[in-house]
């Protein structure tokens, strides 16, 4: 089965979000998201998403990359994640997850990084039928 990730929901859902938009209010940054074939742009310019969309460009320039198997995927967007898929750090150190870039930035803001999984979280279809 197939992750069902819809750009411009979670788009609107991160601009929507108060926590998200404090967390991120100073970062500019794009991030690749890789979610095992797929990948996806999420452009940020200090706390406003400008973009979140698919993109099939091998070497999209971006200053972070989040990568995993959409088993990965789809093990950190469960509404209640199995131990080390609560966030990307445990998945990074326990399974194979991928956090590459400018880790400083990354680190920096992290609590954004971790109101993206809630709010990607939040519209998992799986979350939503429980």
């Amino acid at each position: 089965m197939t992750l069902d990730i819809r750009p411009e929901q979670v788009l609107e859902a991160l601009n929507a979000d108060g926590q998200f938009r404090h967390a991120a209010r100073s970062w500019s940054i794009e991030i690749v998201l890789g979610i095992g074939d797929e990948r996806y742009v999420l452009d940020i310019l200090d706390g406003h998403v400008r973009r979140f969309e698919p993109t099939d460009d091998l070497f999209q320039a971006c200053g972070a990359r989040l990568a995993g198997t959409e088993e990965d995927w789809r093990n950190l967007l469960e509404p209640v994640p199995v131990p080390f898929y609560q966030d990307f750090i445990g998945a990074w150190f326990n399974h194979g997850f991928e956090i590459s870039g400018d880790l400083r930035s990354v680190f920096a803001h992290y609590w954004a990084l971790l109101r993206l999984l809630d709010v990607m979280r939040s519209l998992n279809p799986t979350a939503k039928e429980q």
